[in-house]
């Protein structure tokens, strides 16, 4: 039998045998007549592994990303990182030329960047996204242990990273970012938002110390003045690097453990992953499931109210100034002048008969409608007057926004209509009863 009967014989019986071939790391490597007979066996199985990834299913369990998204990454580690499928590739050699392409997924935004239109980051004009750091385990030699050793003991490295409200990666690094050449540019005019565990200084915006913060601290209460409400809206942004920060650690699951490659591989895993992630999220995957593990992780975190030179359009270090402080007060201020005033205009439209819906009152709708649902409070054919007047309530104390139960019902209508083309699961399983009526 030739060589390439032997492969294709081989290829055909482990498809039929159902199994999926999977190995630990994945090496390109030439398949040759002269090559021993264990080498042949082991470029059996890769020939086999690389031909199960056909599969999208198993695609997505190995790699994390789809069939499509595989062959783009291929494309552009061949195009743009100038990999060569030769004999000599070794995972080494991989991970330079992921790192390599790297500055075309992680990109600085532009300081010219707005978001008017998104519901929660209006209100913080001149933001260029959030900024926080995570811990990665390491594996160090012993001598260097006591550096790397975190608060709970483990160690680690201490890994900083900016995201925009899209939750792509912008920037990450270890240690001074801005004082590196190719560092963290913050114009003077823009600014990042970060929490309690870093300093309150211009280009960097920290919520109200002392004031309640987390959202899980805001559970059915509201704000009481303008820095309750000002640190709820921060919250609710910043809340994007954490997800982030979830989402990526969930999807690449090498980082959540130490491994036995050397300080710099290490660093370079790291790296190449934060590169893999924004080229997944920019194939725009599925990614509902992990999304619902990473928000039901944070629900349960403890929320903490407080804690114990680039030239002269960046700022090369961080300084606490009264300015500054000044500038957080006059944003709070604003944000609650906004907030009434969307208030008043809300109140207005809804005496001419008219309500404007947004997300956050779609998912308001869809969540309470289907508690009331668990809760028997459907009748024949509609839901109970109670079940809307619920509605009402919540639109009230988590958005002040005041409307009517006639308001609610022809938006449950409107939105049974159109759940066909609709995005958002929970409403169809919420309203597809109607659907079935005769």
């Amino acid at each position: 039998m030739s060589h390439d009967q032997q492969v294709s014989t081989i290829r055909k019986r482990t498809r039929d045998d159902n199994s999926d071939g999977t190995e630990d790391e994945m090496e390109l490597i030439a398949i040759h007549n002269n090559l021993p007979w264990n080498e042949h066996e082991r470029a059996f199985k890769r020939a086999y592994w690389l031909d199960s990834l056909m599969n999208d299913r198993i695609c997505k369990v190995q790699l994390r990303m789809d069939r499509r998204c595989f062959d783009k990454l291929c494309h552009v580690l061949v195009t743009r990182g100038g990999l060569v499928t030769t004999g000599n590739v070794t995972f080494h050699i991989v991970l330079k030329v992921v790192i390599k392409i790297g500055k075309f997924y992680i990109r600085q935004l532009d300081s010219s960047v707005r978001y008017d239109r998104n519901s929660k980051w209006k209100w913080f004009e001149g933001s260029l996204g959030a900024l926080d750091g995570t811990l990665i385990k390491m594996t160090v030699q012993v001598e260097h242990r006591p550096k790397y050793r975190d608060r709970k003991g483990d160690i680690t490295t201490n890994v900083l990273a900016t995201c925009d409200p899209s939750s792509q990666f912008t920037y990450v690094w270890s240690g001074n970012a801005l004082r590196r050449p190719n560092g963290l540019k913050v114009p003077r005019d823009k600014y990042f938002l970060i929490d309690f565990g870093y300093s309150n200084t211009q280009g960097f915006l920290a919520p109200y110390n002392g004031t309640r913060y987390h959202l899980n601290l805001w559970r059915g209460t509201n704000p009481t003045n303008y820095k309750e409400l000002f640190n709820l809206h921060h919250s609710s942004v910043r809340n994007t690097i954490e997800r982030a920060f979830g989402l990526f650690k969930k999807t690449w699951a090498i980082l959540r453990r130490s491994s036995f490659y050397d300080k710099r591989t290490r660093v370079r895993i790291i790296n190449v992953c934060f590169v893999l992630n924004n080229l997944v999220r920019e194939e725009n995957l599925d990614e509902e499931n992990l999304l619902y593990e990473v928000d039901n992780d944070l629900s349960n975190v403890e929320g903490v109210d407080k804690v114990e030179n680039e030239g002269e359009n960046f700022i090369s270090m961080a300084q606490v100034s009264p300015k500054w402080n000044n500038f957080i007060d006059e944003m709070a201020r604003k944000v609650m002048n906004n907030k009434r005033k969307e208030s008043m205009a809300s109140m207005q439209a809804i005496k001419r008969g008219y309500v404007s819906w947004n997300k956050q009152m779609d998912n308001i709708l869809t969540r309470v409608l289907l508690e009331e649902i668990n809760n028997k409070e459907k009748g024949d054919g509609d839901f109970k007057p109670q079940a809307y007047q619920t509605v009402v309530d919540e639109l009230k104390k988590e958005l002040g926004i005041t409307i009517n139960v006639d308001h609610v019902r022809n938006r449950t209508n409107i939105r049974r209509r159109t759940m066909v083309t609709s995005h958002t699961l929970g409403l169809a399983q919420c309203l597809s009863w109607m659907t079935k009526r005769k």
